[in-house]
């Protein structure tokens, strides 16, 4: 996914997909500010950020 504008398209198009409870998973080293804020906005409240480690999972 490259620009912000196609990141948060795809964000935009996944969350109202998300049944109670589910689970929304973002692998991205760069932007993850940016995903974070952007689900805030579209109403998901419970965000965990974290890195993805020395080996990459």
């Amino acid at each position: 996914m490259s620009g912000v504008a196609g990141r948060t398209s795809a964000i935009e198009e996944a969350v109202p997909v998300l049944g109670p409870g589910g689970c929304f998973v973002v692998a991205d080293i760069r932007n993850t500010r940016q995903y974070g804020a952007d689900l805030r906005r579209l109403g998901l409240r419970n965000l965990t950020r974290r890195g993805v480690g020395a080996r990459m999972w």
